[in-house]
């Protein structure tokens, strides 16, 4: 009876993540939303022995070694990899191992024409803002207030995108630094920041000022 507890367990971890890593792979979560969700899966199952396999360690290890692009870049850290080589790893090396041993497990999950409609309603909502207070149409404080209620709805909808978080990154940082003046916790000037992420919606997003 235990064993067949253990195996049935083993078999959510596994039936779990492999939806998890093919949200990620496929595209409908972004790697901070893959981060957080892996983390939470790994807590349930941590009395589980599959969650001691090689793999998943290093699934592990790779999630707390990753940095976003948009975080400046932390000397201190000597293991800190890039979502790419993170990303690269996971595909060539962490999925591939655990399925030669565990059997076949990921399920790739792709944004359908629904996902990809509020996405570009959330891409439009992000980018309006950002030109407006690249241009100085609106204030520090509303800035950070639009661009959070835009995150609210992404979690709402469960829509997320690689440059929305950088978005919400860039909000979270000029809320610590000084939004009144325009400069971040890093320094930068965040009406220059939001200017270029706004050139870069409208490259990926097919955007233009109304």
């Amino acid at each position: 009876m235990t064993h067949d507890v253990h195996h049935s367990e083993s078999a959510a971890f596994l039936s779990a993540l492999g939806g998890l890593i093919g949200q990620y792979l496929g595209g409908t979560i972004t790697a901070r939303i893959y981060t957080r969700n892996f983390m939470s899966l790994r807590s349930r199952f941590i009395t589980d022995a599959v969650v001691d396999d090689p793999a998943v360690r290093e699934m592990f290890t790779d999630l707390e070694d990753y940095v976003p692009a948009y975080q400046p870049p932390d000397p201190s850290e000597p293991h800190a990899i890039s979502e790419a080589e993170m990303r690269r790893r996971l595909i060539d090396e962490r999925v591939p191992a655990l399925e030669e041993r565990c059997g076949r497990f990921l399920e790739l999950d792709t944004p359908d024409a629904e996902y990809l409609t509020k996405q570009n309603d959330l891409a439009r909502k992000i980018y309006d803002l950002q030109s407006a207070y690249a241009r100085g149409s609106v204030s520090g404080e509303d800035f950070v207030t639009g661009i959070y209620e835009v995150q609210d709805l992404g979690d709402q909808w469960q829509v997320f995108h690689d440059l929305f978080d950088t978005a919400y990154a860039d909000a979270a940082e000029l809320e610590m630094g000084s939004p009144g003046i325009g400069s971040d916790a890093y320094g930068r000037d965040a009406r220059l920041l939001a200017a270029e992420r706004a050139q870069t919606f409208e490259r990926t997003f097919g955007l233009a000022a109304d």
